[in-house]
């Protein structure tokens, strides 16, 4: 609990906001940088749940911070995949502040590793992009699509191509996996047909599908086949990255990548495709991790 907030001691807050497709975190800190509050809720991406939902995440995420006392801060900070018009009035109805600044997601992924304005970040979650800023400010984004349209890399691709992989399996298409019996263990089931009328009837949401992402790495360290989908994992990110880093001119010169989201939690299987693909097109780039997540970023946007 915020205590020290709700006492109103007379020192300004900052309130940093943050979520995506599977959870809305939100943090309070002093001025100087103290943290006081920290709130959690559920996804809040509006292309995936309903706008019902992403208001509980939203309040979930606020009150948790705060308490549910309505206190002034100085500034609140937004980073999440949600419009801010959809935001703000929640924010209002508990929070009195003096400014509140959109910072969208992708400064907020390199600000919670770094404090340099140039560089570049993949986010690799419930869904996927990379992004790269230059020093005179110029940026560029890719993908960040959907499941339908892109995302690719992220935590839901990455199940969605194991089961692919495991149907193949038991069809004679692929070679055989241990991820068959890994997702049937994990249904508690004795077949992938069985398995596989749990997600559709069951109607699995996609941040459902992509919890199931260390499944899959946890397998890859006795099959190759899980192996293999990590390394195509990496690629597929770096394939973004790369893009991002050429658009905006960096190639050449010294900047920071930071590598931001759950799907990074597999290793190497899945950075050293990565750092490959830096060290031929982007030698000078250094990969860094984050200090915390993307809201730790907005945070420290926020305050400095």
């Amino acid at each position: 609990m915020a205590t020290e907030y709700q006492r109103r001691d007379g020192r300004r807050y900052a309130v940093a906001i943050d979520g995506g497709g599977t959870k809305t975190e939100c943090l309070v800190a002093r001025e100087d940088g103290a943290i006081v509050g920290y709130g959690r809720g559920g996804p809040v991406n509006l292309g995936f749940v309903d706008a019902l939902v992403a208001a509980q995440s939203i309040e979930d995420a606020l009150n948790g911070a705060i308490g549910g006392e309505i206190a002034p801060v100085a500034v609140v900070a937004l980073g999440a995949t949600v419009a801010e018009d959809f935001v703000r009035p929640l924010v209002d109805r508990v929070l009195v502040y003096d400014a509140f600044i959109n910072l969208t997601e992708a400064p907020t992924c390199l600000a919670s590793a770094t404090p340099a304005e140039m560089g570049a970040t993949i986010l690799a979650g419930t869904g996927a992009f990379a992004w790269a800023r230059n020093r005179e400010g110029a940026a560029h984004r890719t993908d960040g699509w959907g499941a339908l349209m892109g995302d690719q890399g992220s935590a839901y691709d990455l199940v969605r191509r194991a089961l692919i992989a495991a149907a193949r399996a038991v069809d004679g298409r692929g070679p055989s996996t241990l991820l068959t019996e890994r997702f049937c263990a994990h249904f508690g089931v004795p077949d992938l047909k069985t398995a596989s009328r749990a997600i559709y009837r069951g109607r699995m949401l996609r941040h459902e599908i992509a919890a199931l992402a260390p499944l899959v790495s946890a397998t890859a360290n006795e099959d190759a086949v899980a192996c293999g989908l990590l390394h195509e994992t990496g690629e597929l990110l770096a394939e973004g990255l790369l893009t991002c880093i050429h658009r905006v001119g960096i190639a050449r010169v010294p900047f920071e990548v930071a590598l931001c989201g759950g799907v990074f939690r597999a290793g190497g299987a899945v950075t050293e495709p990565i750092i490959r693909a830096l060290a031929g097109a982007a030698p000078r780039a250094v990969v860094i991790e984050p200090a915390g997540p993307p809201v730790i970023g907005a945070l420290a946007l926020a305050l400095g």
